[in-house]
């Protein structure tokens, strides 16, 4: 009767293993799915933003600035907030273009 039990263990033990590989793999693809890939997603649209930037585009930084750029450089942006006012940002904080508006004030 013992030696039943026995027999019957260990050949589920294979079947654990399985389970548990299929499980760690399906685990992983669903970590990729909701994590990574939208993140590298995010991350490519942002840097997209940033190399479609222009002089005269209206931006919003990260840190709720709203202006319009007018000069650049590799790693920054001056950004005109009022009437001579002008800010220099990372092109980093920019997090996007402000969209056109149909009034046209500027």
């Amino acid at each position: 009767m013992h030696n039943l039990i026995l027999a019957q263990s260990s050949s589920d033990g294979g079947g654990s293993l399985a389970t548990l590989l299929i499980f760690v793999v399906g685990l992983g693809a669903l970590f990729w799915f909701l994590i990574i890939r939208p993140q590298r997603n995010q991350l490519r649209r942002h840097r997209e933003l940033l190399s479609s930037l222009e002089l005269g585009d209206r931006i919003y930084t990260r840190g709720g600035i709203v202006g319009i750029v007018r000069t650049m450089d590799d790693d920054t942006v001056t950004v005109e907030t009022g009437d001579g006012v002008r800010l220099e940002v990372l092109r980093g904080a920019i997090a996007s273009k402000v969209p056109p508006s149909g009034g046209g004030a500027t």
